[in-house]
């Protein structure tokens, strides 16, 4: 991607914080400086640095594509009849077409034509049911072909040239749902009512993260961003164990492959090559108490009661206020830490306390929403905030107090 673009990203990502995600004048500040100036690499991913974009592509072979075509899979597990009378192979599946009876045919035209002609394997391959009649049977064919293949469609990798890559760029991360066919709970045009997008920005301050990706090429352009579409990602993480034959030892954590399962843990590791797979990180799965490897910045938005952190849902860990270790004394609510877990942690900051929450913005529109405007009607119940157009109500559950004397007693090692 040109420099131009790289820039006009910046820009407009940086446009869309300040006006719609309410960060407090130090976060914004923070924000900025990590958007523009200096990104927090860590010493695992330092080769990224010569990647003017933080990008690290790999082309993939197309030999490699039949070992995470899901609508491969998809076909020969609903059409397993049809795939063994004709020796039906993968570059025949890219192709969509097969040879019947000395003629070329679309695979569409091709199951019809075996199924509508033998009814025993229709029946086996549950493409009907046993007692359908004979006038429902071509109908019922036909239409169930077309579902499957429908499915099969959105499953199948694109026919143009594939790349795996590995991104720092903030840009990909904050785009990592949107845009796409595909959606999750931190697209930016998600209507889950609690907003988890709004902690996206956050995730620059996040040293411990990358993300790994299957692309064709092709591009997405959300408000200006333009960026990769994707096949499928998983974030990547750097952890460190805290108990075991691996205490203390760093390793990365392949978080989980999405929209798709893949096995981008599989392909990048030991298929491709990908640099991640060449740092001195253990990959073997660990299990037991782990953290972060390095510490992350903390993000505040303003809200009428205070500060609120909100985080975006992490699928294999939550998030823990930093207080202090051997080498540093931290200002409440600098740094944060992965910690076991399972899900949202969100915090109310309020002087020198702070106060873990369950309740989160409660907005179901979308960024989308916000830029044009269309906000709901307010209540007594719900304060809508000046620099934002999403609501937060809430209700601070039990204290989180700092102690200088707690610290990371089972952490043999400072953060960095």
């Amino acid at each position: 991607m040109n420099k131009t673009q790289e820039l006009k990203n910046k820009f407009k990502i940086f446009e869309l914080v300040k006006k719609h995600f309410s960060l407090t004048d130090e976060s914004l500040k923070l924000f900025k400086y990590r958007l523009f100036y200096e990104r927090l690499i860590p010493k695992e991913f330092e080769y990224m640095k010569k990647y003017t974009d933080l990008r690290k592509r790999v082309k993939v072979e197309e030999s490699k594509y039949e070992n995470f075509d899901q609508g491969w899979n998809i076909f020969k597990r609903h059409f397993p009849s049809f795939v063994s009378i004709y020796k039906i192979k993968y570059n025949d599946f890219r192709r969509n077409k097969i040879k019947i009876e000395k003629q070329d045919m679309k695979f569409k035209k091709a199951l019809e034509f075996y199924y509508l002609n033998h009814k025993k394997e229709a029946i086996n391959d549950y493409i009907i049911y046993e007692d359908a009649t004979s006038k429902e049977r071509n109908q019922i064919i036909k239409n169930s072909i077309l579902v499957t293949l429908e499915q099969v469609g959105t499953r199948k990798i694109p026919n143009c040239g594939l790349e795996l890559v590995f991104s720092l760029n903030f840009a990909d991360w904050f785009l990592c749902s949107s845009g796409e066919k595909w959606t999750s709970c931190i697209s930016l045009d998600s209507n889950y009512e609690n907003a988890l997008w709004t902690g996206l920005p956050a995730l620059i301050g996040d040293k411990n993260r990358g993300l790994v990706y299957l692309t064709d090429g092709s591009k997405k352009n959300y408000n200006g961003i333009e960026v990769d579409k994707i096949y499928s990602r998983t974030w990547v993480t750097l952890e460190r164990i805290l108990e075991g034959q691996y205490k203390n030892k760093t390793f990365l954590r392949f978080v989980r492959d999405y929209p798709i399962d893949i096995g981008l843990e599989k392909i990048s590791v030991k298929t491709f090559d990908i640099p991640i797979a060449t740092c001195k990180v253990k990959t073997q799965k660990i299990t037991g108490d782990y953290r972060g490897r390095y510490y992350i910045e903390l993000f505040w938005h303003k809200v009428n009661k205070g500060e609120l952190l909100n985080s975006i849902y992490f699928d294999n860990f939550s998030i823990e206020i930093a207080k202090k270790n051997k080498a540093k004394l931290f200002k409440p609510g600098t740094f944060g830490y992965y910690s076991n877990g399972n899900g949202f942690s969100c915090f109310i900051k309020k002087n020198n306390t702070i106060k873990i929450t369950e309740n989160k913005f409660s907005y179901e529109g979308g960024l989308n929403r916000l830029i044009h405007k269309k906000v709901w009607e307010t209540d007594e119940k719900k304060h809508i905030l000046k620099e934002i157009s999403f609501f937060y109500e809430g209700k601070e559950n039990h204290n989180y107090y700092f102690n200088e004397t707690d610290g990371f007693e089972d952490v043999e090692e400072d953060y960095e």
